[in-house]
């Protein structure tokens, strides 16, 4: 009886910590990095629509991913990521289509059942897949 138990307790104790070992790297697999797209891109704003704001983005050079389109229509909420767009624009406050910026952004694959941007800061490429933008940095280089 006593070597029973004695067995019992080790099943029970080696399975405690072989299921904290799992769980740990199980948590540390949920930080993998969701960039899908990186892409090299210069942005005009060409007009708003009563949700934000859109910008017609030429594909300058694709560092992650794979996307083949050479121009697409970003969609940015308003007042979402307006510090970065109105960083190169005068003391006038003005959105204006002269005006171009150089970004790297980071866009992750969305699940989306319409055939448009559903108030989310994203483009739909050429083979309807919705990309949302998780990360936009100037480029200067």
């Amino acid at each position: 009886m006593k070597y029973k138990t004695t067995f019992f307790v080790l099943v029970f104790a080696s399975i405690y910590l072989i299921s904290g070992c799992i769980s740990k790297s199980t948590a540390q697999d949920k930080t993998i990095d969701t960039t899908q797209l990186v892409l090299r891109i210069n942005a005009k704003y060409i007009g708003s629509i009563g949700w934000g704001n859109i910008y017609k983005c030429k594909v300058n050079e694709v560092y992650k991913g794979n996307l083949d389109d050479t121009l697409i229509f970003l969609y940015i909420i308003a007042n979402n990521y307006d510090s970065i767009f109105f960083e190169k624009i005068s003391q006038q406050g003005k959105k204006r289509a002269n005006v171009e910026f150089q970004f790297l952004s980071c866009f992750k694959e969305i699940e989306n059942d319409k055939p448009y941007v559903n108030f989310k800061n994203a483009f739909i490429d050429q083979k309807k897949r919705t990309w949302e933008l998780i990360n936009l940095k100037n480029d200067y280089n």
